[in-house]
């Protein structure tokens, strides 16, 4: 059987998870680990050494008994990229949405929550393009007002805030592209169906992240997964 391993650091993306193999792949294995303290490490002082060592010994961790392992948090992105260099079937979520939201034309708007966590969502959406030899502009949207209601468990309010941000920014901004849910990714998602009707394509993380974690975990040899 398939086993994917999961590295959260808020509980409440485990459901969005599971729902989302019990969809795509419901033979599939699932198992969550949680760190929700990492998150608050590292806005108060960085990806220090410290914090980068303890993502890459869970992760080492991980690959050893799982056959696909998925970060569903952004923050810790860069440590997940170090570590898939080596072994391609680790992902971080955001990757594969903004490989996505690469292929278009116009303005790439990257909606965010934490401003503490914004550079390394860009550097990956501007690492992206550049590997497709694209020149896009992107342009930060701050959903900030949201965060509170996700910290209180207001989801409906949550999901609301952020698709009102991103309809302002979508009028505001001739030419867009496409809009990238960039950050808390799993939860973020929720405003999508609320985006449908600007005529611009939306991209939330979660379902693009399972799909990949899934093909590259399938890749491996047989033998892991029995």
């Amino acid at each position: 059987m398939t086993r994917i391993a999961f590295l959260h650091t808020a509980d409440v993306h485990i459901r969005t998870f599971d729902d989302l193999l019990a969809d795509l792949a419901p033979n599939v294995s699932p198992s969550h680990t949680v760190r929700a303290g990492w998150l608050a490490e590292a806005r108060e002082t960085g990806m220090t050494s410290d914090l980068r060592a303890r993502v890459r010994g869970l992760l080492a961790e991980a690959v050893e008994a799982a056959d696909g392992v998925l970060c569903t948090c952004s923050t810790l992105g860069p440590v997940v990229d170090d570590m898939a260099a080596s072994h391609p079937n680790v992902a971080r979520i955001d990757r594969p949405m903004m490989e996505r939201a690469a292929g278009h034309d116009g303005t790439l708007l990257v909606a965010y929550c934490l401003g503490s966590t914004l550079d390394p969502t860009l550097e990956l959406l501007r690492g992206v393009l550049r590997e497709r030899a694209r020149d896009n502009s992107v342009v930060p949207v701050s959903c900030a007002a949201a965060w509170q209601f996700f910290e209180s468990g207001d989801r409906d309010e949550f999901a609301e805030t952020i698709a009102r941000q991103v309809t302002a920014a979508v009028g505001a901004e001739a030419g867009t592209g496409c809009v990238v849910l960039a950050q808390a990714q799993a939860a973020m998602a929720a405003a999508e169906p609320l985006l449908v009707d600007h005529g611009v394509a939306v991209y939330s993380s979660p379902r693009p992240a399972v799909e990949a974690v899934l093909a590259a975990a399938n890749d491996r040899p047989s033998s892991r997964r029995e």
